[in-house]
């Protein structure tokens, strides 16, 4: 995540994700890309995640959940086509669905993705 003073924050989970190939070189490559990626919101100014929408957990000075809504609400079929099906659903009494994943969730509102919900599943 960029903030707006020019920090970047990477998780301890993100970071074993981008390592989890035995291969160094490919780490480095993924963490590469996530710090470019990162550095482009600094230059476009991309602080939308910062505002009043952004919610986040802490427990025991842990951050255990963050909920933002998208940038640009996305087709569901896109995600369905990166990541299969969904481990669960669940519908609010307003309509709107949060589908869950492994390491996230994603609300939908009329088959678009409208808000992201990251967790890390089973830490102890």
């Amino acid at each position: 995540m960029a903030l707006k003073d020019g920090t970047i924050l990477l998780s301890q989970k993100g970071m074993e994700i981008c390592y989890q190939a035995e291969d160094k070189n490919i780490g480095d490559a993924r963490v590469a890309f996530v710090l470019g990626h990162e550095m482009a919101h600094l230059g476009n100014d991309d602080f939308w995640h910062i505002g009043e929408s952004l919610r986040v957990l802490v427990l025991e000075g842990v951050v255990e959940l963050v909920e933002y809504p998208v940038s640009k609400p996305m087709p569901l079929s896109e995600i369905n086509s990166g990541y299969g099906k969904p481990c669960r659903m669940f519908v609010s009494p307003s309509g709107v669905k949060t589908l869950v994943y492994e390491d996230f969730a994603v609300d939908v509102r009329d088959d678009l993705i409208t808000g992201v919900i990251l967790f890390e599943k089973g830490r102890s």
